[in-house]
């Protein structure tokens, strides 16, 4: 995979195409950069987004939250009843580029926010190619349009995955700087991997996790240009500098992670399973499907497919290691489709972290981009074509047309679009093989036609992936929403089982919501709301309760069958169900209905807490059965204070209407010794003052909060989120930063006392 003779001497040839690559992605993103009103960017679908359900919703309530009380939130208040906010995998807040959102108006920047990472991954690509391949600036240019533009990234956009995207363009760099440790030995450049590796790991750490083993996976290669003692000493120095730089910049995300993570659901081999792709789905490589699931979405383009082709058959000695890269990645991505990815879960260490097989696939598009750039300089230097090529580039022609008979015969019959994908590949056949018998003066013009033929066909499937909405549309308020908030007291939640409902709305609104849609729950909440709808649906489902998001949960649970005295506890009021399903409880209230779903309205619940002598001491395990079992009853996960007496009336609790940060306040009146539930989800890090002394936080009904009240009295109690695993991350990647700028300081100093 590497030639220590490559030359990587910059030229004005390279900065120009730079130029080309940056021009050409504003290009393509110029309707969503340059339109006054700015417009989101939606999935040209009916399949929805996480843009208006998830990431928009989360910059609101953090900016909102800034504007409100001067800091970033640890806890979001809005959905599954609380859910701890830094160190969340999907909640980006240490990712350098996201501290830029409050400068400008939301919408502009989140395709901004897209677009410049759409050039951040080209170039990081034309980088690449040029200081590890030794192709030509044309050439390299050409791999940095498929890298940069390839539709796959285009898929997650549409799909609103804006911060999972993000991580997948810092994949070339980290590769670059892999490469260039280990071709010039410098620490620098493993110092370099590191940042790349933290920039990966503030953004999404499952993509930190692929990255990392692709990087173990092709270290051994290395040995094939240097000595056995260089390649270890090398491996030792680099890994030890980047894990380092790696741990010590991501601590302030990483440390408050580890909480979340092991109070999560488990990863399992079922898991995966169901987060494969089918082997079927890999046709998607050729042709793109019409339902855009982006992690479906596999379409290369014919071209780039053509190109990749003539790499590996002309620059085999090199790509041959690609090809075998490609080939181990798809094997990945279909999962336990194969025995290899079920021998790797079982037997490797650490395997279990790849719960979502199909992401392996942008390393696939990384290995084709470097395929086709090979390609494009063989066939600029000396455009020959054995009968190997010339046979298969006829059998992918005959493919194609086949293709486009079988549409034009079965209609909308087919799963994928032919139209006009299929003329790609037989375009850049032409100008392969009929543009070399032009004159040399039409030599450039050939390749601007293959650079021609080859945008055409991506951003061809990249625009049919995604279309401008006016944000007045997207955005629009919810009639639900609008007719049930003023029906509800401050703290009151809404639970909607099967979604059709707008998250976003609800945050605009100030109401929050027992139920949620997030890939990584906390399992004793989750399990707690299972039980809330009667559902024993026992696969994955980024949704809590499952039924939100899990067509199959839909399938197996149809009908709410809800437990009131669980919605009680949650101080839920409101239920939002389809139209055809019956009331969520007895003395429920139709509130409004439209031609898809009906608001429900059950009653005030027990409130945003509330005091409790009834209580059972349980073990976690059984903590689910024994509250369910016996109407009324209380459980905590904890010891119960031996002058514990049942009072018919244990006291008053009263909100206090003060702003704490990251917390909530309540005046209480006690008769007795009681327990004091909080209505959030237990999580560890929360934290308890009664009358200022600290006191300790119990999950208190398996899933929510309770502080002991010791004796009668006339106590202010504060819960407040504040694991001391945030100012401890904090603190160490705050140090590492200054490491890093001393370093800076000395490579500075150091090449200005050589200059002079």
């Amino acid at each position: 995979m590497t030639n220590a003779s490559i030359p990587t001497r910059w030229t004005r040839t390279d900065t120009w195409r730079i130029v080309i690559l940056i021009s050409l992605t504003v290009l393509m993103m110029a309707p969503y950069l340059f339109t006054n009103p700015t417009p989101l960017i939606v999935a040209n679908s009916d399949l929805g987004t996480d843009l208006t359900g998830e990431v928009y919703p989360q910059l609101k309530y953090v900016l909102g939250a800034l504007r409100e009380i001067g800091q970033v939130p640890t806890w979001r208040t809005y959905a599954m009843s609380g859910y701890p906010y830094i160190g969340h995998p999907v909640v980006p807040l240490f990712y350098p580029p996201n501290w830029t959102a409050p400068l400008l108006p939301l919408t502009l920047w989140i395709n901004l926010h897209s677009t410049l990472h759409l050039i951040w991954a080209g170039v990081g690509m034309y980088l690449c190619l040029r200081y590890m391949t030794g192709v030509q600036p044309n050439a390299t240019l050409v791999g940095a349009l498929i890298f940069g533009h390839a539709p796959k990234f285009m898929a997650h956009i549409s799909g609103g995955h804006v911060m999972m995207f993000a991580t997948m363009t810092w994949f070339p760099w980290a590769w670059l700087c892999f490469h260039l440790f280990y071709q010039r030995g410098k620490p620098l450049y493993a110092v370099l991997l590191g940042i790349t590796l933290a920039m990966h790991a503030t953004t999404n750490g499952f993509y930190l996790a692929i990255t990392a083993l692709v990087l173990l996976v092709c270290a051994p290669f290395y040995l094939r240009t240097l000595a056995w003692r260089t390649w270890l000493w090398r491996s030792l120095l680099g890994g030890a500098l980047s894990m380092l730089l790696l741990g010590g910049l991501a601590a302030a995300q990483f440390l408050p992670m580890l909480a979340i993570v092991r109070e999560s659901h488990r990863t399992t081999l079922s898991l995966a399973d169901s987060m494969s792709l089918d082997p079927a789905l890999l046709l998607g490589m050729f042709f793109p499907f019409k339902l855009p699931i982006a992690e479906w979405f596999l379409y290369l383009g014919g071209g780039t497919i053509l190109l990749a082709l003539y790499g590996a058959i002309r620059d085999w000695r090199m790509a041959r290691w690609w090809l075998l890269g490609i080939l181990g990645v798809l094997i990945l991505c279909v999962g336990p489709n194969t025995p290899v990815y079920t021998l790797l879960y079982e037997y490797m260490p650490g395997f279990s972290l790849f719960r979502v097989p199909q992401r392996f696939f942008p390393i696939a598009v990384f290995g084709f981009a470097t395929l086709a750039a090979l390609g494009t300089q063989r066939w600029l230097d000396d455009p020959r074509f054995n009968r190997g090529f010339r046979l298969v580039t006829l059998s992918l022609i005959m493919f194609y047309i086949g293709s486009l008979f079988l549409s034009a015969s079965v209609g909308e019959g087919l799963g994928f679009y032919v139209f006009p994908y299929a003329l790609a590949l037989p375009a850049m056949a032409l100008v392969l093989f009929f543009a070399p018998r032009l004159r040399p003066a039409f030599t450039r013009l050939a390749y601007v036609a293959l650079v021609v033929v080859l945008l055409a066909d991506l951003w061809i499937a990249n625009h049919n992936l995604i279309r401008p909405s006016p944000e007045q549309v997207e955005l629009r308020g919810d009639a639900l929403v609008t007719a049930i908030a003023p029906l509800m007291n401050p703290g009151e939640r809404t639970l909607a089982p099967y979604g059709r409902i707008s998250q976003l709305n609800l945050v605009t609104q100030g109401i929050s919501a027992a139920d949620g849609y997030d890939p990584i729950q906390v399992k004793r909440y989750a399990d707690f709301l299972a039980r809330v709808v009667g559902c024993d649906f026992a696969g994955y489902s980024v949704g809590a309760p499952m039924m939100r998001n899990s067509a199959v949960a839909e399938r197996d649970c149809p009908t709410l069958n809800a437990n009131r005295d669980l919605l009680s506890m949650l101080n839920v009021r409101m239920v939002i169900l389809p139209l055809d399903h019956p009331a969520p409880t007895p003395d429920a209230i139709s509130v409004f209905t439209d031609d898809r779903r009906a608001a429900w309205d059950i009653g005030p619940g027990r409130g945003r807490a509330w005091l409790e002598t009834n209580l059972t001491a349980v073990e976690p395990g059984v903590c689910l059965d024994t509250l369910t079992a016996t109407p009324g009853m209380n459980v905590v996960e904890g010891p119960l204070p031996t002058d514990l007496t049942r009072l018919n009336n244990p006291g008053t609790v009263q909100v206090i209407d003060r702003l704490i940060p990251n917390g909530e306040a309540f005046q209480v009146e006690v008769s007795g010794a009681a327990l004091l539930i909080r209505s959030e989800t237990y999580a560890t890090g929360w934290q308890a003052t009664i009358d200022g002394s600290a006191a300790s936080v119990y999950p208190a009904n398996c899933a929510l909060q309770g502080v002991w009240l010791p004796t009668a009295g006339s106590y202010e109690v504060i819960f407040t989120y504040a694991p001391p695993s945030i100012p401890l991350g904090l603190a160490i990647s705050g140090a590492t930063v200054l490491l890093l700028i001393s370093y800076g300081g000395w490579l500075s100093l150091s090449a200005w006392r050589k200059h002079t």
